[in-house]
């Protein structure tokens, strides 16, 4: 699942630039909502629906480069380490997934998802310092520009109870990349 979490603890970086690196570790929440369905037309089928809102989370926390090269200490006050206050905010997509689970048999049992992210809505995220860290240290790492498209995700899924002590499970997934390419970050590597 590419959903990051919606609270708790989130790295926004932490890539090396040279021998130094830059962190920006925060903590944030937000809000939403989800709404389901779920329907058992019958013995052997049942139906279900999903919908979780779009969220917003604002987050807070601190921004730090350590091991800063001699000659780009003159940039933050002759120091080798230099730490800022951070914050920044990521929109997470809604989405939308449908399932349903069919049982033939009282040992077999088939099912299909289908999970629709709008990922369009993610547009980027970038960290906003209370100090702004020289650019030679930062090579925009604390910004990310996403573009993103909405996108499938497809999943497929069996299990077969062989006796009271034994079932066996089998499953497929199959998920759309949101990412363009000429989005593509590093940090976020993606591929259908």
């Amino acid at each position: 699942d590419r959903r990051p979490p919606r609270t708790g603890h989130h790295a926004l970086a932490a890539a090396p630039s040279g021998t130094h690196t830059v962190d920006v570790s925060v903590d944030g929440n937000g809000f939403g909502y989800g709404f389901a369905f779920y329907w058992e037309p019958c013995d052997s089928v049942n139906l279900g629906v999903l919908y979780r809102s779009e969220v917003t989370v604002d987050y807070e926390g601190h921004a730090e480069a350590n091991r800063i090269l001699p000659a780009l200490q003159p940039a933050v006050g002759g120091r080798s380490s230099f730490e800022t206050n951070a914050e920044t905010e990521i929109h997470f997509p809604s989405d939308v997934v449908i399932g349903i689970a069919y049982k033939p048999t009282d040992e077999l049992l088939i099912e299909v998802d289908v999970d629709y992210t709008m990922w369009d809505s993610f547009k980027g995220l970038s960290a906003h310092l209370d100090q702004q860290l020289p650019p030679l240290l930062t090579n925009e790492i604390l910004s990310l520009k996403a573009s993103w498209h909405n996108a499938f995700t497809y999943r497929l899924g069996g299990q077969y109870k062989i006796n009271e002590q034994w079932t066996a499970r089998m499953g497929y997934v199959y998920d759309q990349n949101p990412i363009p390419d000429h989005t593509l970050h590093p940090s976020l590597p993606d591929s259908d």
